[in-house]
């Protein structure tokens, strides 16, 4: 099993990052994720989506919205 290690920096200019002190040797094989911790206006306009709603208005109509999926004699098994 691979251990994460977390470790939270700030980006630099021209979108460095410098990462000190890790749990590992030179030579040793890493990957390497990085996650924002924060959306900002500037990521979130540039976002290949930005509307924070995406199916707003794909659905026209329940006909039923409370009404089961399947009828009730179908919830019944059998022993």
């Amino acid at each position: 099993m691979t251990t994460a290690y977390r470790e939270e920096t700030t980006v630099a200019k021209e979108g460095t990052l410098l990462l000190k002190n890790l749990p590992f040797v030179e030579g040793d094989t890493v990957e390497v994720i990085v996650l924002s911790r924060t959306t900002s206006k500037a990521n979130f306009a540039t976002a290949p989506n930005p509307n924070p709603f995406p199916l707003r208005g794909t659905v026209l109509r329940y006909d039923r919205p409370l009404a089961p999926a399947v009828e009730v004699s179908e919830w019944e098994a059998e022993l």
